[in-house]
């Protein structure tokens, strides 16, 4: 039963990358190009005039490249769509990749901004609101301090995953019923149950 699923779904695969070569024409193709020259012609241009405008601008140095750096996704992230569904391709799986890319870069750039704009939180809590943002640069603030509980509190960021898998899960939960807010509690006790079993497994003797 499961094999057979298995290859359905792969006959499937097959068949609409079949249909995707058998509508790809020179004249697509073609577009395509000419369409990826412009949009990397624009995009260098636009990184310039934003680069003029921070330049000008009175904010701090420090969040300078974070804001150029989000600008270059946005920009990357339209030429892609605008490419692929040029090129007929279903852009609802590529905007879903996407998204996820997006939500975790934007998760590390939140972090490092706020690492900038409050460089004189305690070490403990800068560390608790990077994983709080983003676990994968948080866990890695954390394996480096020198907590008591460090393993246990690696394992219940990892468990809880942060705002930037918690606005990843959140675009597919709501379709069945499930808010932010009651996803994040149950993360929160995720965490709060691995931080527990973690801790109790340090404690057992070997």
């Amino acid at each position: 039963m499961f094999l057979s699923s298995i290859l359905d779904a792969a006959a499937v695969d097959e068949a609409q990358v079949q249909s995707f070569f058998s509508k790809l024409t020179l004249e697509k193709l073609l577009y395509a190009a000419v369409l990826l020259v412009l949009c990397a012609v624009l995009i260098k241009l636009i990184l310039k005039a934003t680069d003029r405008m921070l330049g000008r601008s009175r904010l701090d140095k420090a969040v300078h490249p974070f804001i150029r750096t989000i600008v270059k996704l946005v920009l990357l992230f339209t030429a892609i769509m605008l490419i692929a569904g040029t090129l007929g391709v279903d852009t609802s799986s590529l905007l879903a990749l996407l998204s996820v890319a997006g939500c975790m870069t934007l998760g590390s750039v939140a972090a490092a901004m706020g690492a900038c704009a409050l460089p004189r939180l305690p070490a403990g809590a800068a560390v608790a609101f990077r994983c709080a943002l983003e676990v994968t640069g948080g866990v890695h603030a954390l394996a480096e301090t020198a907590l008591p509980l460090r393993v246990p509190l690696i394992c219940a960021a990892v468990s809880f995953g942060g705002l930037s898998i918690l606005l990843q899960n959140a675009a597919y939960w709501r379709a069945c019923g499930v808010s932010l807010g009651r996803l994040a509690l149950l993360r929160l006790l995720h965490a709060a149950i691995a931080f527990c079993l973690c801790l109790l497994t340090e404690r057992l003797p070997l």
